[in-house]
């Protein structure tokens, strides 16, 4: 079965049906039964939220010709029966993430001056909204400024910051908020209670915290477990189907850091499938819960917080703060597992446990470079001298700081990488030489690999073969802070490497 078809099936279909949008529905049912439509309505919330399944139980409403007493629309009516089965000639919807040019609205302007074909309204849902191009959004503006009788006209958007203050303005604006626990504890039961299976409280915990406050995925993940459901459905069978770090797999990457062992951590990632946002998020959910026993100072939470019971209060937070960072470098970043390993390593400095004897040493083989047509053997067994004066060219170390600093506006991690590595230069290959494994897998990333390439090419004037190793041993290529801002002091007492060139 497909992971949609519960959602789909259980998707509500009038007012009444709704569950947690009691606040939506109360005044969209007044403008029904009091016949005031407006021309134009922006719903904003998160993904999941119910934003499109109001906007389109609104329109039936609005267009139903058997409407209920209490607003909601009949569902059995010609109208009715058409917007459910998607063949309403009145009802278009519109992703704006694919349509976002300014030819599709003034395509949609055009249409939008003719009158309503088999209904009272015609209505135009348009999804993402924020995704329409500003030559697209000035185009719009003129119809909302003068709408066409009986044209109503739904936005929906996950980013209400990127719409338009003078497009915002012009429409009653909606807040979708994220599904409380209870109202999808309520969801959760009804299905399961109409499809006639039971499930124990641990999993629908599960799959609610999973779910993140979106209705739609709480019927996604309920359709993945029900690809295994038997009636000895155990919560590890749960746990794995859905991706999801348990918490003793929690426990242990965290006892793992508490005794600053970044080896061990890794290890535990490279053993395991786990999702790396799952795994910050659900951190974050068991330190809010230390963070609330120990205010309250009970067990408000039913956990085991013995893990954390000799980390202060103020250094929690730290670490709440870092992983709130890490979460946002994960948005932006082509490698998650490079921004967890960071926000360990900060972390461990943060709390002095940076345990230098537990960082992976890593050991080469001969590496094939590739580059165009020209492939290079580079043997990487060797021993790579670092001796400035023998293999790096003058224009590289004079430029060294410049490259450094050009780096921080495509990736402030790479400026500081850099900055902590030393490089040679012979016959037209550039290895760098780093004391981390994160830090060559983020350098060698192949968006990455063609930025610093491409930087290099700029001071040298021509092509070079990249690559990386690594040596937790090296000797930094130090250049001055005041050329690059970066604080050479605070790195150094970052990775405990000593300082000497």
């Amino acid at each position: 079965m497909k992971n949609s078809i519960l959602y789909q099936k259980y998707r509500p279909q009038t007012f009444s049906e709704l569950i947690g949008r009691e606040d939506v529905s109360r005044i969209l049912v007044n403008e029904v039964l009091s016949n005031s439509i407006g021309n134009a309505y922006i719903f904003f919330g998160s993904k999941g939220t119910g934003k499109t399944s109001i906007a389109r139980i609104f329109s039936k409403a609005i267009n139903c010709l058997n409407l209920e007493k209490n607003g909601d629309p009949c569902n059995s009516c010609t109208n009715c029966k058409s917007i459910n089965d998607s063949s309403f000639m009145d009802l278009l919807e519109i992703d704006a993430a694919s349509n976002r040019g300014i030819e599709d609205i003034r395509d949609l302007k055009n249409k939008v001056q003719f009158a309503p074909t088999s209904g009272k309204y015609k209505i135009y849902i348009i999804d993402e909204v924020h995704m329409l191009t500003k030559d697209a959004f000035n185009a719009l503006l003129k119809t909302l400024e003068e709408p066409p009788e009986n044209v109503v006209f739904i936005f929906a958007t996950t980013e209400i910051n990127k719409v338009p203050e003078t497009i915002i303005s012009r429409c009653q604006r909606f807040d979708f908020l994220k599904a409380s626990y209870k109202d999808l504890m309520s969801q959760l039961n009804k299905v399961t209670k109409l499809e006639k299976i039971k499930l124990d409280d641990d999993i629908k915990d599960l799959i609610i915290t999973i779910s993140e406050g979106s209705f739609r995925d709480t019927m996604t993940n309920l359709q993945k477990i029900l690809s295994i459901y038997s009636e000895n459905l155990d919560y590890n069978d749960v746990v794995k189907i859905l991706n999801f770090p348990d918490i003793e797999f929690l426990k242990i990457i965290w006892e793992y850091l508490f005794e600053g062992n970044l080896e061990k951590i890794l290890d535990q990632f490279e053993r395991n499938t786990i999702d790396v946002v799952s795994f910050v998020k659900n951190s974050l959910d068991f330190i809010k819960k230390v963070l609330v026993n120990r205010t309250l100072e009970k067990q408000y939470y039913k956990i085991d917080d013995k893990l954390f019971e000799n980390i202060t209060t103020d250094k929690i937070f730290n670490i709440v703060n870092i992983l709130i960072k890490t979460l946002d470098d994960i948005r932006i970043s082509s490698s998650d597992i490079i921004c967890l390993e960071m926000a360990f390593v900060f972390i461990m400095k943060d709390l002095n446990i940076l345990n230098k004897e537990s960082i992976p040493s890593v050991s080469y083989k001969p590496n094939l470079i590739k580059t165009k047509s020209v492939e290079v053997k580079v043997n990487l067994n060797k021993t790579i001298s670092v001796n400035k004066d023998n293999f790096i060219s003058d224009k590289l170390r004079d430029a060294w700081p410049e490259i450094i600093s050009r780096t921080k506006s495509f990736n402030h991690h790479m400026s500081a990488f850099l900055a902590k590595s030393n490089f040679s230069f012979e016959d037209n290959i550039f290895i760098i030489q780093v004391p981390f494994p994160f830090y060559r897998d983020m350098l060698i990333e192949p968006k990455s690999k063609e930025y610093l390439s491409g930087i290099i090419k700029s001071v040298i004037g021509k092509d070079i073969i990249l690559d990386c190793i690594v040596d937790k041993n090296i000797k930094p290529f130090i250049v001055s802070s005041k050329s690059n801002n970066i604080d050479e002091d605070d790195i150094k007492e970052l990775f405990d490497i000593e300082n000497s060139l």
